[in-house]
């Protein structure tokens, strides 16, 4: 399903790559060495919450530390809770037994957005996009800390789910929790929230604590209970903006697994209410995931998929849940993937494919032009049966999409990647969008039996198809939905039948696939 931008979602992207005075994390680029099973890779950065999600031991938490590990802070910055120190190193991430190998030979750059990078020879500051560099030499140590830039961090681990009752020093500790001041802002910004996320009314919120243990205690409705009687969900939700709100503007809050606990209505409204947050509080949030829900709640630019192998490992951004879904779910039994860029790509080569094709195929939406490309990047290497079609008004610029291919490559296999990609490249029919390109195809070359299809006057067909060209870019079905009454799958199978049994327009599809099939067919 294409995604629909919200007014939030616009200020996000507008704001997050400007405002130097935020700190944004903008890159983490891992340029050498093997850090836990992550090789050399680039993530970009474009949205102030982002999503990341891949396969158990792809990277996922080890991309998490990297982020926590970017920046220092001052002696008088946020401590987590549970933590002595306002800040990460390396080591409290990545430990090792005697037996272990051991993290060295490495080094990692990050882009930061900032007003305080310090001008060479000079008492000024200057503002904009820096680098800054963590190394490791082998048989060495990082190089300092101190050097870094100073935010507020806070890492949000799986422990947060942990129920008190179920924590040895908690129950231990029962007796001794004493209540500390929430400013009453505050108090009721995070009962509203977490009223709004958990589908419940919060009355009252009472943050205890003891050494480095924390309890809630609320009250909703008749209930009065404190974190001992909650379910992980709430307890989750609660930790989660108490730190939110205790770091303060331009935080950087880091999640592993933001989906934990958490059913998937209530997934929907955490992650809407945190988009608000990020604009509201120009903060920033980097997070962890295996939920087809979060990643469909964040725009494209927001997510990013793991790929990795024991030798290599691909970042492939603007994915959708169901590509995701699909790598997370296994491998594949079909014969060929076709990549595309969404779900209208699908509709229309699932309804133009035969049946004897159409069962020997998998059509896999995965968000973008370049998130296609960077997957077929992955299957250059791995020498799989795949191909990609992107849509047709992508067709004027095939020559820059294949240098961007060399570009995402990133390998000294590049003496024939020009005729693979020729041969693994295609495009729909049209110069235009899908959404335009049948609309307009169906009103010039079969009108009359469209609706005949729709049992509507002719006349009233190309008024309605009239309306939907009208429309706007990627609304062209909205616009036929609502004056149809049916479904979008529904009125893209019938366009797709009419143009198949009435003109050649969609045959290169068939083309482009029977032959992606043809070698393994003559086995």
């Amino acid at each position: 399903m294409s995604y629909s931008y919200s007014q939030v979602d616009k200020a996000n992207l507008k704001w997050f790559p400007k405002d130097n005075a935020a700190k944004s994390l903008l890159a983490i680029n891992l340029r050498v060495g093997v850090l836990r099973g992550l090789h050399p890779c680039n993530l970009n950065f474009r949205y102030p919450l982002s999503v990341i999600a891949g396969k158990n031991g792809s990277g996922k938490s080890t991309i998490l530390a990297m982020a926590c590990c970017a920046y220092h802070n001052t002696d008088t910055g946020y401590i987590p809770y549970d933590r002595k120190k306002s800040y990460y190193t390396f080591s409290d991430f990545f430990i090792q037994t005697e037996d272990e190998v051991k993290v060295e030979g490495i080094e990692i750059s990050y882009s930061i957005l900032s007003t305080k990078w310090k001008i060479k020879n000079s008492t000024e500051y200057r503002s904009g996009v820096g680098i800054q560099t963590r190394k490791k030499k082998r048989g060495g140590k990082w190089n300092k800390y101190e050097r870094r830039l100073k935010r507020n961090v806070i890492f949000s681990g799986i422990q947060r789910i942990v129920p008190p009752g179920e924590r040895t020093s908690d129950r231990n500790s029962i007796g001794r929790f004493q209540s500390i001041k929430i400013p009453e802002e505050t108090r009721q910004k995070i009962l509203d929230i977490a009223s709004r996320v958990l589908g419940k009314t919060y009355t009252t919120l009472d943050l205890r604590t003891v050494n480095k243990s924390r309890l809630f205690v609320v009250d909703r409705k008749r209930s009065h209970y404190s974190g001992f009687n909650m379910g992980a969900g709430e307890n989750a939700v609660f930790s989660l903006l108490i730190e939110f709100f205790s770091a303060g503007r331009n935080a950087l809050l880091v999640i592993d697994e933001i989906e934990l606990g958490l059913h998937e209505e209530a997934q929907r409204r955490l992650v809407e209410e945190l988009k608000i947050l990020c604009l509201e509080y120009h903060s920033q949030i980097i997070c962890s995931t295996h939920s087809a829900i979060i990643i469909d709640s964040v725009p494209p630019e927001a997510r990013f998929y793991i790929d990795s192998t024991e030798n290599n490992t691909n970042i492939i951004s603007g994915i959708s849940s169901e590509f995701a879904t699909g790598k997370l779910s296994g491998g594949r039994t079909k014969e060929l993937t076709i990549f595309v860029e969404d779900d209208i790509a699908k509709e229309i080569i699932k309804n133009t494919l035969p049946v004897d094709l159409r069962t020997r195929v998998e059509i896999m939406p995965i968000g973008s032009d370049q998130a296609v490309l960077r997957q077929l990047c992955a299957n250059y290497r791995e020498e799989k049966n795949n191909i990609a079609i992107l849509d047709g008004d992508k067709r004027k610029i095939k020559s820059q999409l294949i240098e961007q291919f060399k570009k995402y490559l990133e390998t000294t296999r590049i003496d024939n990647c020009a005729e693979w990609i020729e041969s693994h490249l295609f495009f729909l029919p049209g110069e235009e969008w899908p959404e335009k390109f049948l609309v307009s195809a169906v009103q010039s070359n079969t009108l009359e039996s469209i609706a005949h299809k729709w049992n509507i006057p002719k006349e009233r067909a190309e008024e309605i198809l009239d309306s939907a060209l009208l429309a706007g870019k990627h609304n062209e079905f909205h616009s036929l939905q609502e004056a149809l009454g049916a479904s979008r799958e529904v009125i893209i199978a019938d366009i797709v039948t009419n143009l198949k049994s009435e003109t050649n327009v969609l045959n290169t599809i068939f083309d482009v696939v029977q032959t992606a099939l043809a070698p393994q067919s003559t086995n």
